[in-house]
C-alpha cells in the first residue's frame, strides 16, 4: 500500500481550506480509505466541524505526545 500526504496551504485565511480538507477525506473515508487529518489551525475548525465541541488545547497535547512518540520511534 502506498502512502500518500495531500497538503492544503495558503497564507490567506477563510478561503475554505478547511472546509476542503475536511470534505475530501470524509469521501475518501466513505470509499474505504485511511485518512488522517492534521489541523495545524490554532482555531482547530476542521476538529470542530467533525468531531463537535472539543477541548483545543486538549487535543493538541494529544497530538503533540503522539507526534514525539512517533519522532522517538
Amino acid at each position: 500500500m502506498n502512502t500518500q500526504i495531500v497538503t492544503l496551504a495558503t497564507s490567506k485565511g477563510g478561503v475554505g481550506k478547511s472546509t476542503i480538507a475536511r470534505n475530501i477525506a470524509v469521501h475518501w473515508s466513505n470509499i474505504g480509505m485511511r485518512v488522517a487529518i492534521i489541523d495545524a489551525d490554532p482555531q482547530g475548525s476542521i476538529i470542530r466541524t467533525l468531531f463537535g465541541r472539543v477541548s483545543i488545547g486538549v487535543f493538541w497535547t494529544e497530538l503533540s505526545y503522539f507526534y514525539g512518540s512517533a519522532l522517538t520511534k
